[in-house]
């Protein structure tokens, strides 16, 4: 059974499900989506992280990356993205 299959069927991510919807599972959002992940959860666990690079049809290594950068860097980066998209 895939990491995603596993999380789906687990009531303890249903969270997850609700946030990925209300960014309407798009790539671009990774940002925004771990960091209301975070906030929810208060740590992002790697079934987690497994979850969401499937579901936004992403590398795993890609999501971890985003995931494990500090704090600030996720800050200035999510400070980027509204800049640009303004």
């Amino acid at each position: 059974m895939s990491a995603a299959a596993t999380i789906k069927g687990s009531r303890q991510f249903d969270a997850a499900c609700a946030i990925l919807d209300r960014f309407g599972r798009h790539p671009a959002r990774l940002i925004p989506i771990l960091q209301a992940l975070q906030e929810e959860y208060r740590y992002l666990p790697g079934e987690l992280l497994a979850y969401v690079a499937t579901a936004l049809g992403m590398p795993l290594a890609r999501v971890y990356g985003v995931a494990t950068r500090t704090p600030t860097g996720c800050k200035l980066a999510w400070d980027f993205f509204i800049t640009m998209s303004k």
